[in-house]
């Protein structure tokens, strides 16, 4: 990904957003991104509080993603100045398809990650790529790490791998992990209505 991001933060307007499912599924295409563009949504866990941001290296694009979201919650966008770093530790992940009759919605993965920051001593970062595969579906691969360079995330980066290897199995979704320091790959791509599993805004977080 060598072009550069436009990025935003969200900023909610209201406590507790919640995710209108039907409405979702309903504008999920928007998510995709035009041909060649990459759309990113990321969630940053520090201390206490979870911060979101969306961005994309697409201008048509990242004018969907911005609508998709203000559409969905209550929320206003801030500029980010510079672009955003990426994580010093990380695991990378790529979906490769769902399996037929899988479950669209299955919730415990991101809900999982946004915990991470109750347990870890550095901000913790889950980073998602989405791609357009061609015929309205959507690419997707998510990176899972951390801010610190020298942090002992050993034995929660083995959490995250165990925790993607759970909602692997419980919602059908074929995801592999990608080993060494590589960038995003492009996949066979999804239903971009499956993309609620990863990109949204969990339940019961402090924002």
């Amino acid at each position: 990904m060598d072009s550069l991001f436009k990025w935003n933060r969200i900023v909610f307007t209201e406590l507790r957003p919640e995710t209108d499912f039907f409405m979702y599924r309903q504008m999920a295409e928007m998510l995709v991104p035009q041909k060649n563009g990459v759309n990113r949504f990321r969630m940053v866990s520090s201390g206490e509080f979870v911060d979101f941001y969306i961005g994309s290296n697409d201008d048509l694009s990242f004018k969907f993603l911005k609508s998709f979201f203000f559409r969905l919650y209550a929320l206003k966008f801030e500029d980010v100045a510079d672009e955003m770093s990426e994580p010093e530790i990380s695991e990378l992940f790529v979906t490769n398809g769902i399996r037929e009759g899988a479950p669209v919605l299955s919730p415990s993965l991101l809900q999982n990650l946004a915990f991470l920051k109750e347990v870890s001593e550095s901000d913790v970062m889950t980073d998602v790529a989405i791609y357009n595969a061609g015929r309205s579906r959507a690419g997707m691969s998510f990176r899972v790490g951390f801010s610190e360079k020298n942090y002992d995330s050993t034995k929660l980066l083995e959490r995250v791998r165990q925790a993607v290897k759970t909602h692997a199995k419980l919602s059908g979704t074929k995801i592999w992990r990608m080993k060494g320091d590589k960038q995003f790959f492009r996949s066979r791509g999804i239903d971009p209505r499956f993309l609620i599993n990863m990109v949204r805004i969990p339940l019961d977080e402090d924002i």
